[in-house]
């Protein structure tokens, strides 16, 4: 007698504990389709786009590096000129 409780009381949660994750899966389905329709769901790609601009701004600096290493020599020169007519142009009209 004792094990026929038992098994019924078992057989009650198990039950149970099925009904409660069928409503939960409802509810879960139901603001799903609520949010669907109010426009609050979307694909979440805010990330790759975050990951991509910062691999152009990765790489746009690099060649900004390389090409600063490879005209030093002529961007010196050409500051030198520029710096020069400068200072001519301001000992002229001083």
């Amino acid at each position: 007698m004792m094990k026929q409780q038992k098994r019924q009381e078992l057989t009650c949660r198990r039950r149970g504990r099925k009904e409660s994750h069928a409503l939960m899966r409802k509810a879960i389905d139901a603001e799903i389709r609520m949010r669907s329709r109010l426009g609050l769901v979307r694909d979440n790609e805010e990330g790759q786009g975050t990951t991509e601009y910062a691999i152009l701004v990765g790489v746009l600096a690099v060649i900004a590096m390389i090409a600063i290493a490879a005209f030093s020599g002529a961007l010196g020169d050409l500051w030198d000129a520029i710096s020069n007519g400068v200072n001519d142009m301001s000992s002229q009209n001083g």
